[in-house]
Formats: structure tokens, sequence, C-alpha cells
């Protein structure tokens, strides 16, 4: 078929009175209308967040791909495509109902074992069950209980997240990475417009939803785990109604940030005599440290607490522990911060690793406002003062002060990342009734 240009610059269609002509030209009206049209349809879909896949039987489809069927190492021969329910059903009604088609026996196999929720249950009964009863965190978990049956009662699904065979797809049109994002928050979040509107009205309307009833990511999955689920619930009401012993593990020796706190000069002469002396002089030196680029190594933290932290969180009669390390690239300034978060299902048991996350900054992350905040930190100004007795010049406590500036925002993304890991299941399991299903390779 020829360009529409082309079509209307065509002697052809010139205007003349004849009959025969008059028929072209109202042909012509007709097929430039519907050309028109379908020029202003793929305009408005290309101005649009949601990608779309065509599927061979002529459905297409309009979500979110989550996993880019067209790269090689995809060798599960499948992409996860992301949906509005609604949408689903009301333009794809039969997918909608092969996918819905699998729901009971899903059910079955599900309470067929023991779920997450059961095992919150029998824990919350040995709380009763204790000489003293801990009312406040039975309470807390009481609430997630709740939640989670909430979650596990609603009969119908209002995001569909199906794995489609790359053997039933034709076609795709997948949309940058911000766009796509754009159109996750969309459908997590039900926004009607999310398949039809562009992507500068789709931020538009995200933007107006209060930022803490934004949901940004999938519900986590009951199924797998599920002891490790439980423990990331007990952990999260531990933090919240608990008490909270942060240690800090550097070079070797275990600090306790409440301790280091009340006496900075007795945490800075311990970390001192715990070798960090020879680091600090190492990161100041400009001849020294690791090899130039690259981000400092993660340090790995063990799966059980070591004796030496087990005694600082007894001490200070914690619930749950929450150990900080960091690693510091000596050459380029950068840091890396890790938090494990260990707890213990009694007074007797170990300290058992929990969760773990890492994150890195570098010196471009720091600004003018954070850097001055730290001088102005009268507990800062007391740490340097230690430090200057040890002969460090003014030149090298600036880029010492620096790095700590670097290991501060490094410590905020874990701290944030860490709450994300140990958010509540139920907490988005609320807003976000996800069923999740693999299709047929063949129709």
């Amino acid at each position: 078929m020829r360009s529409l240009s082309r079509i209307l610059r065509s002697d052809q269609y010139a205007f003349s009175f004849c009959a025969s002509e008059i028929m072209h030209r109202d042909l012509l009206v007709v097929l430039v209308g519907f050309l028109f049209t379908t020029a202003v349809a793929d305009t408005a879909v290309r101005q649009r967040a949601i990608d779309v896949v065509l599927l061979k039987d002529g459905t297409r489809l309009m979500g979110v791909v989550m996993q880019d069927a067209q790269k090689k190492e995809n060798v599960s021969q499948h992409i996860q495509m992301l949906f509005r329910a609604d949408w689903l059903k009301n333009k794809a009604a039969d997918l909608y109902a092969e996918a819905i088609a699998a729901k009971d026996d899903q059910k079955q196999a599900v309470e067929a074992e023991a779920t997450v929720q059961s095992l919150l249950e029998d824990h919350i009964n040995e709380l009763q069950n204790a000489a003293e009863p801990n009312l406040r965190r039975m309470t807390f978990l009481a609430e997630e209980l709740d939640a989670l049956r909430h979650a596990e009662a609603a009969d119908d699904p209002n995001v569909i997240l199906l794995e489609i065979p790359l053997s039933r797809i034709r076609r795709q049109a997948l949309k940058p990475p911000a766009f796509r994002q754009l159109a996750g928050l969309g459908i997590l979040n039900q926004v009607e417009s999310t398949e039809t509107a562009k992507s500068t009205e789709l931020q538009h309307t995200l933007s107006q939803i209060p930022a803490a009833e934004l949901v940004t990511d999938l519900p986590r999955q009951n199924a797998g785990n599920k002891e490790a689920i439980l423990q990331r619930i007990l952990a999260h009401a531990d933090r919240m109604v608990g008490k909270t012993s942060r240690l800090v593990f550097f070079n070797g020796t275990w600090l306790s940030e409440s301790a280091a706190a009340e006496n900075q000069q007795a945490m800075m002469l311990q970390m001192m005599t715990g070798g960090l002396q020879s680091q600090l002089q190492q990161l100041l030196n400009e001849t020294g440290g690791t090899a130039p680029g690259g981000q400092p190594k993660q340090q790995q933290l063990p799966d059980q607490l070591p004796t030496t932290a087990q005694a600082l969180a007894t001490t200070e009669g914690a619930d749950v522990v929450e150990v900080r390390t960091m690693q510091l690239n000596a050459t380029n300034g950068t840091a890396s911060v890790s938090i494990a978060v260990y707890s213990r299902s009694n007074d007797q048991s170990p300290w058992k690793k929990v969760v773990m996350v890492n994150a890195s900054a570098k010196p471009s992350d720091v600004s003018a406002e954070s850097r001055q905040r730290i001088l102005q930190d009268e507990r800062v100004k007391e740490v340097t003062d230690v430090f200057s007795q040890f002969g460090i010049n003014s030149s090298q406590l600036d880029s010492a002060l620096t790095m700590g500036a670097v290991v501060e925002i490094a410590s905020g993304k874990a701290a944030v990342l860490l709450t994300e890991q140990l958010k509540p299941v139920a907490s988005t399991s609320a807003k976000v009734r996800l069923l999740r299903r693999t299709l047929s390779t063949t129709k």
C-alpha cells in the first residue's frame, strides 16, 4: 500500500466533475479518513506508557512486560506481563477466563500446606500461653494476621501476572524503562486510564496519590520459604514494638551505636585499638588505598551472630539486633554499607540473620547542605578533636568528613531498602490482590 502522502499527491485523484472521478474522490476521502484515524491511533499508542503485545490469535494485550522475551538469556521461553484485571476482563475476555480457570486448583494446593497465616496463628497462640504474655507484640501481630486473612479472603484479583509462552506471541512493542515503570505503578494503583493515557497524563495522575498510599511493588508471595517470611514478620514486629540493639562491625571490631553515642571519645579509642587507625591513614594517604575504580566490595556478615555481638545485645536487652558494616574505597572515595537484621525465637536460641541489604554512595552524592550539617554537628566536632590528637591535620580531617558524608548517604539508602524488605506482607496485599498464572503453550 502506498503511503498517505503519495496518495494525496497522485494525479489520479485530481478534482474533476465526471461521475467516475467523483466516485474515486469519495473513495479517497474514505481511505484518507481511515489512514488518518489509524495514524492518530498509532501516535497515541506511542505516547502511552503501556507495553503492547500482539498474540498470534489476534489478541492485542496492553500491560507491562516484566521480562524481555527478546533477550538471549531468557531460556524459559516466555514473558511475564502485568495487567489490571478489569482491563483484561473487558478487552481480552478469553485470556482472562483462561487465567481465572486455574484459581480454584491453586487455592486447593495452597490450603493443602501450611501457609504463613497458619504459622503466624500458631506463634500468636504460643505468645498467649506464655507465663508473661507480651501484649504489645501480640496486638501488633494480630493486626498483621487480620490483614493477611483479608488479603487471602479476597475472591477476585485486581492485578494479574501472566506468563505467556513465546510460541503464542506474534509481536511486541515495548516502551523504555521509565515509561514501563509509570505503567506498572498505574496498574498496581488501579489507575483506570493506565492503558489509554499519555505517559505525561499518567504521571500527573500518579502524582495525585499520597506517597503513603502509593503501591510501588508487587506483594510478596506466601509460597516458597514460609518460615523465612514468618521470621521477617516477627523481626518487623520486634523492631516496631520491642527493643532494637544497633551494632557496628568495622575492621573486626564490634561496637554498640547507643554506647558510642553516649561516649564518643571511648568509641574512638576502641576503634583505634581495633585497627581503624591504619585503615583511616590509608584512606587519607593520597598514594594509598585500594585499586582505582569500581565500588567497594560488599562485606558479608555471618548467618549467626558471633559471641561478642550476642553479649552486647544481651547487655542491652535486645529483642532484635541490627548490624551495620561498611567498606571504604580510599582511591575514589566511595563507600558501601550493609545492614543485617538478626532475631531469635526465644531467649535460649541463637541469633540468626533474617535479612541483609547493601547500598553504595560516592562523593558526588554529597550536597553542600549535608556537608554543612555534618560540620555543625557537635558530636562530629568532638570526634575531630579526638582524631586531631593523633596528628591528623585539617586537610586529612576534611577528607575524612567527606567520606563520613558518603557513608551517611549509603547508610540512608540501605535503611530504605531494609524497610522495604521487612515491610509487612499484608501491607501491599490488602491493596493488590494478585493472581499469578502460567498460560499453556497452545490455545
